[in-house]
């Protein structure tokens, strides 16, 4: 079969890879209702940035009365700080005691791609966005001219199983995941674009990968372990040890650490802004938390990603696609072919392997923690073996061709964005000032949408939260419990033993939760 008949087929297979992820589109791959952690926490920084500008909006601290007086009162009562600091504040924050503030805990770079976007659209566009890079750049090499079908079928398959897994309503659970993946796929790229074979380095790909290293780390903060992998790819492809490439190495990577140094200046301000420090973390101390090396906890963990969670099938092509590189690089490749493919062997697996290692040794899961770096490990391995069997994979005609099927695939998905509206509807009595809320998922939405500030109580021990609601109530406020997780029905269970609450109504937000409030006095039984 001749290399344009080869060329040909290749296109037709991305052309029906990307139909099949534009069907995948049709279904809404998370909610961008602001409810729980995730959701609640991009969007409101998305909001800062929007209503206060790009440099005010790094700051995330919640000042209010309600947070300030449960504040007071946690360590009078005796609850421990690491406790207080959760369960006095909104969800996906948390008091700091460094800057004495009540802070978000994500990185801002997701927040700021949603805040380029307009606000009713935000969240579905992010989505089309960073899929549809995502899908130019496999589709860009998955048209180079290949040598045989099977390394065509190799990474269009490679392309159809991404799709099928980013596609999964379960995994999209955070919006820094396809944020993450359109940046890698773009990272990917751009690396071997600007470290041609047989070529000197360019340095204004460095330059450019510094920049969106730097943004991939604001957008989220494990995606370090992507940078790691970046660097070994260069440091193995160039050699700059060898005779004749030191310049062109320096050249490259020095260019690369000044934008990225440049670019990390708003995730250093926000750090400093929020958590007192430049390099201190805005996460909370139960999501930064130390590895475990517990045998039982991390069986578990490695077969909840590689069997369990729904990007299980990404997890394992990433993994045997490490394995072809491997196996290929200490094959029969010769010269510059078998340095590119042992580069992206070390480059693709240093980042998956050490994310499998540093996630399965936390408490906290998600199914979506592997997602970047499984994807990047095959994308590269994948875009590899492609350039060294095939031939120029960025001729005009073939850009063209795909970035016009993605543009016109993204056209069509715009065009048919549902227009959602939400809002939440509590009984009135609880939005009184003064009145403490106590919920949990849905108490994110509360504060988003009507700007009532409720703590996510069920962060604390039980005896913990008999003493701040017995606290609360020698105080003589008002309390109320909505009842939108497990924890708050265990709560509520204990309180309405004693015979504790009156009903107060029902909560309407994504679904309807019970409301009750707490009688006038009312005291729980101490620990």
């Amino acid at each position: 079969m001749s290399r344009s008949t080869l060329t040909k087929i290749s296109l037709a297979a991305v052309l029906v890879c990307l139909a099949l992820v534009y069907r995948g589109f049709q279904e809404p791959a998370v909610t961008d209702y602001a409810f729980g952690c995730d959701p609640f926490g991009y969007q409101r920084q998305a909001e800062l940035f929007r209503e206060k500008g790009y440099i005010d909006g790094l700051d995330t601290q919640i000042v209010d009365e309600e947070g300030a007086f449960l504040l007071a009162l946690a360590p009078s009562v005796g609850v421990s700080p690491r406790s207080y600091a959760e369960m006095t504040a909104p969800h996906c924050h948390h008091y700091e005691p460094k800057s004495e503030r009540v802070i978000l805990q994500y990185p801002p770079g997701t927040g700021f791609l949603l805040s380029l976007l307009p606000a009713d659209r935000q969240v579905d566009l992010l989505y089309v966005a960073a899929f549809s890079l995502l899908v130019l750049c496999f589709g860009l090499y998955a048209a180079a001219a290949a040598p045989s079908l099977a390394l065509t079928a190799s990474v269009v398959g490679s392309l159809f199983v991404s799709a099928l897994v980013i596609n999964h309503s379960a995994l999209m659970v955070s919006y820094s995941a396809p944020a993450t993946l359109g940046l890698t796929a773009v990272a990917v790229v751009l690396v071997l674009a600007g470290l041609p074979i047989g070529r000197p380095p360019r340095w204004w790909a460095g330059a450019l990968l510094g920049l969106l290293s730097a943004l991939l780390v604001a957008v989220r903060i494990p995606n370090l372990f992507l940078l790691a992998g970046l660097a070994a790819f260069i440091v193995v492809q160039v050699a700059p040890w060898q005779r004749g490439r030191l310049s062109g190495f320096l050249a490259f990577t020095l260019s690369g650490l000044v934008t990225f140094a440049i670019g990390l200046i708003p995730l250093l301000a926000a750090n400093r802004i929020n958590a007192g420090g430049l390099f201190d973390t805005t996460y909370g101390a139960a999501d930064s938390a130390g590895a475990s090396l517990d045998p039982a906890l991390i069986a578990g963990h490695l077969l909840y990603y590689f069997a369990e969670t729904p990007a299980w099938p990404l997890t394992i092509v990433a993994l045997a696609a490490l394995v072809m590189a491997a196996w290929l690089s200490l094959g029969d490749l010769k010269g510059e072919a078998r340095r590119r493919m042992a580069a992206a062997t070390i480059g693709g697996g240093l980042p998956f392997l050490v994310s499998i290692g540093f996630f399965v040794t936390h408490e906290v899961t998600a199914s979506y923690y592997l997602v970047p770096s499984a994807f990047f490990c095959l994308a590269l391995c994948a875009f590899v073996l492609v350039e060294i069997n095939g031939g120029r994979a960025f001729t005009f005609l073939r850009t063209g061709s795909v970035a016009a099927v993605v543009l016109i695939m993204a056209a069509l998905q715009v065009a048919h964005l549902p227009y959602r509206p939400y809002s939440i509807m509590p009984p009135a009595e609880i939005l009184a000032p003064g009145a403490i809320v106590w919920a949990d998922r849905v108490g994110s939405s509360l504060y988003h949408y009507r700007g009532k500030y409720a703590a996510k109580i069920p962060f604390g021990l039980d005896c913990e939260q008999n003493a701040m609601v017995n606290g609360v109530s020698a105080a003589g406020r008002p309390q109320y419990f909505v009842v939108d997780s497990r924890a708050m029905n265990r709560l509520v269970t204990r309180l309405q033993k004693e015979d504790l609450l009156d009903w107060a109504g029902v909560l309407a937000a994504m679904d309807t939760y019970a409301v009750y409030r707490m009688k006038p006095g009312g005291n729980l039984k101490a620990c």
